[in-house]
């Protein structure tokens, strides 16, 4: 008789961890086919909502020309309710806005877009780049709705940054929205601003003593101190001008200094702003601008004595 047990055959232990062992791998093998049917799942429909959402972008940019004011709000409204999807959607409506070159498609894109641009964390590279890529646009109307765009970036400091970049066009449109949108970022605007002179040209220049002089902007003096001693005679008269509009205490120092200008058509010009700010009349001739010195010197002499 054999007592030898034959090592081929398990004993009932071991039967028992392999037959445990067998049924542990099964169920492995279900739950890794459950699962991978579960991400093939969850990527098909992922697919199937990205393609809807693709459609529904299309079919929005398709008619965004035939909507009004009400109806582009109220898309706005919705998207500032929901600013994930405006972080999705918002660079593929201004990509395909682009792509079609339609100009009333483009600027309404380019209008929800910067509706949207001070949303609490949007921060879109892809948007702000092609905002700053259609600065260059063939069509004047739509590269000046971008850059006015920019100006909405967040943080200020940024739009800053970005609108000084725009002026490396040499179309009058962007510089005017250029100097506009610096001008609407407060005295760090106008600080920008003021770095940038040299870059606009004489005619620019002589607007943008206008434009402040209309709008008298928070940090209108930073820029048009700059523009007084302006290298052109004409941007300085023009400044005279718009610092006689403007006004305020430091007005009569600067234009006093002016009296002394190289050129006489500037002195005149000083001359009779300084009279118009402190109720004088000082003609534009050198009678004029002699008159206006002696009263510098007499409110100089009034100021020392007391």
């Amino acid at each position: 008789m054999n007592t030898q047990r034959d090592v081929r055959q398990p004993r009932p232990a071991g039967r028992w961890r392999f037959l445990i062992g067998h049924v542990a791998a099964g169920l492995l093998a279900c739950a890794l086919t459950v699962s991978i049917l579960g991400s093939l799942s969850y990527l098909g429909i992922s697919a199937y909502r990205d393609r809807e959402e693709r459609r529904r972008v299309a079919a929005f940019v398709s008619g965004l020309e035939l909507r009004d004011r009400d109806e582009l709000n109220y898309i706005v409204s919705e998207l500032r309710r929901r600013p994930a999807l405006a972080a999705r959607v918002l660079p593929t409506v201004l990509r395909a806005a682009q792509r079609d070159g339609i100009e009333r498609r483009q600027l309404a894109a380019i209008d929800v877009t910067a509706a949207l641009l001070d949303l609490p964390g949007f921060d879109d590279r892809r948007v702000e780049q092609i905002l700053f890529s259609l600065r260059t646009s063939a069509n004047p109307a739509v590269a000046a709705r971008a850059v006015a765009a920019l100006g909405r970036l967040q943080p200020p400091r940024r739009a800053c940054e970005r609108l000084t970049e725009c002026l490396d066009t040499d179309s009058p449109a962007v510089e005017d929205e250029v100097c506009v949108g610096l001008l609407g970022l407060g005295e760090t605007g106008a600080r920008a601003l003021r770095g940038a002179l040299e870059k606009l040209d004489i005619d620019r220049r002589i607007w943008l003593t206008g434009l402040l002089a209309e709008r008298r902007p928070a940090g209108a003096w930073i820029v048009l101190e700059a523009l007084l001693t302006d290298r052109d005679a004409t941007v300085r008269i023009a400044a005279t001008d718009a610092a006689g509009t403007i006004g305020g205490s430091d007005a009569p120092a600067l234009l006093a200094r002016r009296l002394d200008d190289a050129v006489a058509s500037v002195r005149h010009a000083a001359a009779r702003n300084l009279g118009r700010l402190v109720g004088e009349r000082f003609i534009d001739d050198d009678g004029g601008v002699e008159l206006a010195r002696q009263w510098v010197a007499r409110r100089g002499a009034r100021a020392n004595a007391g």
